[in-house]
C-alpha cells in the first residue's frame, strides 16, 4: 500500500517513513546475509576473482516481471534459459557467449521504455478523459 498509494496510507494512519526504512534496512540485510554466504561460504578459503552479478539479476527479474510476485519465478527461469542458451550456443558454434549480455540490455530496454511509455500514455488518457467531462458539463 506504501509503495503504490503513499497519500492513502498516510491518511489510514500508518507510519510509512519508518515502515519504508524499516523494510530497506532489513532487505539489505538479508542481501548482505546472502552476500557474505556466496562469498566466504561456498569455498575452502577467500578466493575473490570477480563478483557475481547476482544483484543485478535481482533487479532484471523485478524489472521483467512488472512488480507482479507471481510472474518472478517465470521471469528467473526466462533469464535462466537465455544464459544458459548463450552457453550452449557458444560451445556449439562460433557466437560468443557475451552475446547474452547484449540481448540482456535490450530486454531492459524494452522493458523501461514500456514502463515509460505506459505512464505518457496514461497521462493521455486522463487528459482526454477531463477533456470528455468538461465538454459534457457545458
Amino acid at each position: 500500500m506504501m509503495g503504490f498509494n503513499g497519500k492513502f496510507a498516510i491518511y489510514s494512519g500508518m507510519g510509512v517513513t519508518s515502515t519504508l526504512l524499516f523494510s530497506q534496512m532489513l532487505g539489505g540485510f538479508i542481501a548482505g546475509i546472502g552476500g557474505a554466504t556466496e562469498v566466504l561460504g561456498m569455498y575452502t578459503r577467500f578466493e575473490w576473482a570477480a563478483a557475481p552479478s547476482t544483484g543485478f539479476d535481482g533487479i532484471m527479474v523485478a524489472a521483467i516481471a512488472h512488480r507482479n510476485p507471481a510472474l518472478v519465478p517465470v521471469a528467473a527461469l526466462f533469464l535462466a534459459y537465455v544464459r544458459v542458451g548463450a552457453d550452449v550456443i557458444s560451445r556449439t558454434s562460433d557466437v560468443p557467449s557475451e552475446i547474452v549480455s547484449i540481448i540482456q540490455a535490450l530486454i531492459i530496454m524494452l522493458v523501461g521504455a514500456q514502463m515509460f511509455l505506459s505512464k505518457i500514455r496514461h497521462k493521455q488518457i486522463v487528459k482526454a478523459s477531463v477533456r470528455e467531462l468538461e465538454r459534457e458539463g457545458k
